[in-house]
């Protein structure tokens, strides 16, 4: 009876796995190396330890989706608000490869998952983006656009800052290696150049609600940090290679304006935290999409040290310290939440979430008529139907579906899979959605787990 029931949590954890989910490996390994770089070997190790659980764990969940949930898996990879988290499969492959390479002093194994992570990183960043370019009809920058769209950056630093030693172990290959490394950190230099225009005019110029305000803009921050990391690691660990050297007053630029970047972030992006859960009163609850915050805080940490290595400049290794010491406890923070969920279950998120698909309070003006839309802050409960008995008695694990509006097109309206009422929160229009087929799937794995 116990099998069973751990096998319909598995099935359960699969079917709805989020596709950023491996921003926790990116987080504890970030964490882990920036304790490692401060002396604080213990730490590092324990945590290098607890990535050799999540790792392999996240990855067989994704294999098993893979096989069985395939839909879903497409659904996601081609969607545009969604899609960009499966390169933090990428970052997170690197970010061990480093911890192998500096912690354990692994330079073989540190090769073969950073040549598993440049495979996945061409398989996966051409596919999205052609799959996104080529999708009909396409979202509004309003919902198709958030923070996980810089993992294109992160996910192409993460292999520079790892290719540098690399190289030191290939032989004949040493010059193409370190090539590659250098193309990659000004690769994704370029694309934080074209992704943060759109994400700062999205910022000022277009309505944000509290629930878009995620923590994967955090991104923001952490995509500078990183490219901080990888410009100083070129230069420190290909210090010897002539094209570095002939480089070296450019690169350091752009390592230093990176640094100076991602420190701007960090005061505007805690006043907009403040904003969302203060003012506008936005719950504080666990979702897997806070590792992808504690990543940047880590990475931060980290480039700081990097970089004052790398410049001589001591003062960054006070801000290297301390900027540990707040990702250590964010870590902390985020792990219990993890840890607090997975104790408890597959459960339903409070009635209230459920009711409501958008915020208390919150209201869509139509683009052509000027009408406005919304609900109260309490909705109307004869508007949209409650879980299903099932779930509701079994603990069974809905989880959001995506429609396209009839009427406005917009193809990202968010509706939890059990509703058969959606709210377009583009143009107003209230309209019937179909419950797909995994829903009831997923009620009556609940109904068997409890039953046995």
């Amino acid at each position: 009876m116990a099998l069973r029931r751990v096998q319909a949590r598995i099935e359960q954890a699969s079917a709805g796995l989020y596709p950023g989910s491996f921003a926790l490996v990116m987080a504890t390994g970030i964490v882990s190396i920036a304790a490692d770089q401060q002396g604080q070997a213990l730490l590092a190790r324990i945590l290098f330890g607890a990535n050799l659980l999540f790792y392999p764990a996240l990855t067989a969940l994704l294999v098993l989706r893979l096989i069985r949930h395939w839909p879903r898996v497409l659904d996601d990879f081609t969607s545009h608000s969604r899609g960009p988290g499966f390169l933090t499969v990428v970052a997170a492959t690197c970010v061990l490869a480093r911890q192998f390479q500096i912690i354990v002093h692994q330079p073989a194994t540190a090769a073969v998952l950073w040549l598993a992570g440049l495979g996945l990183w061409a398989l996966l960043i051409y596919a999205f983006l052609a799959a996104t370019t080529v999708r009909e009809p396409k979202p509004g920058l309003e919902t198709g656009l958030n923070g996980s769209w810089l993992l294109l950056v992160v996910s192409a630093q993460s292999l520079s800052v790892t290719g540098g030693r690399v190289a030191a172990s290939v032989g004949a290959w040493r010059d193409a290696a370190l090539g590659l490394t250098l193309a990659l950190f000004l690769l994704g230099g370029m694309f934080y150049g074209l992704i943060i225009s759109l994400i700062f005019y999205r910022f000022t110029f277009f309505r944000l609600m509290p629930r878009k305000l995620a923590p994967p803009y955090w991104i923001n921050m952490g995509a500078m940090a990183i490219t901080t990391l990888a410009g100083a690691t070129l230069v420190v660990e290909a210090r010897a290679w002539p094209l570095v050297q002939e480089l070296y007053p450019f690169l350091m630029g752009l390592t230093l304006v990176a640094w100076v970047t991602a420190t701007w972030w960090i005061p505007l992006l805690l006043v907009l935290g403040l904003w969302r859960h203060g003012r506008r009163g936005f719950p504080l609850s666990y979702h897997p999409s806070y590792w992808s915050m504690v990543f940047p805080l880590g990475m931060y940490s980290a480039a700081s040290f990097q970089l004052g290595a790398a410049t001589g400049l001591s003062f960054l290794e006070l801000i290297a310290a301390i900027s540990l010491i707040v990702a250590l406890a964010a870590w902390i923070v985020v792990l219990v939440g993890l840890g607090r969920g997975l104790a408890r279950g597959p459960t339903l998120p409070t009635p209230g979430a459920l009711e409501q698909p958008f915020e208390p309070g919150e209201e869509s003006v139509h683009p052509g008529t000027g009408q406005r839309h919304g609900f109260a802050r309490t909705a109307p409960l004869g508007m949209l139907p409650q879980a299903p008995e099932a779930c509701r008695v079994f603990g069974g694990a809905p989880f959001p579906d995506y429609v396209t509006c009839p009427q406005c097109g917009e193809p990202e309206v968010e509706v939890w899979c059990y509703q058969s009422v959606s709210y377009c929160h583009n143009c107003g229009r209230v309209f019937h959605h179909r419950r797909p087929s995994q829903c009831e799937q997923s009620c009556q794995l609940a109904i068997q787990a409890r039953k046995s």
